[in-house]
């Protein structure tokens, strides 16, 4: 169980405390307060949080290997992130391409399909419908 964290700030949750959310809500939560507070800040824990905030010093073409080596040092030991990372792959290699290769054949079937037929609402509905 984790703090629900949003904008930088803990959400209350209307009775007087925090919000608290679990399982990858959870680890979301906490990787967000890991990214951004600064490493450092927290006498404590000085391995607490990401190097972040110094990207705008760097050249422009050494940021993204930097925010990428910033990210790895501040989710490091994040306990349920590879599960996350594991689902997120999964659903970029497998669920996206299949609902793109889906999206063809469905595009078809409402052009040959009448209106008063066709079961789901039209693009030009969704749009301009609302």
């Amino acid at each position: 169980m984790s703090m629900l964290l949003e904008n930088r700030d803990y959400v209350p949750d209307g009775a007087g405390s925090v919000r608290t959310v679990e399982g990858a809500e959870a680890v979301l939560s906490e990787a967000l307060f890991r990214l951004t507070a600064r490493r450092g800040g927290f006498a404590p824990l000085p391995e607490l949080g990401s190097r972040m905030y110094r990207l705008r010093e760097e050249r422009p073409s050494r940021r993204e290997a930097l925010a990428r080596q910033y990210a790895a040092e501040a989710l490091a030991g994040l306990e349920g992130a590879s599960d996350i990372t594991a689902e997120a792959c999964m659903i970029r290699d497998v669920v996206l391409p299949g609902m793109e290769a889906l999206r063809a054949p469905a595009d078809q079937a409402e052009t040959l399909t009448a209106a008063e037929y066709w079961p789901f609402p039209t693009y030009g509905e969704l749009l301009f419908g609302v």
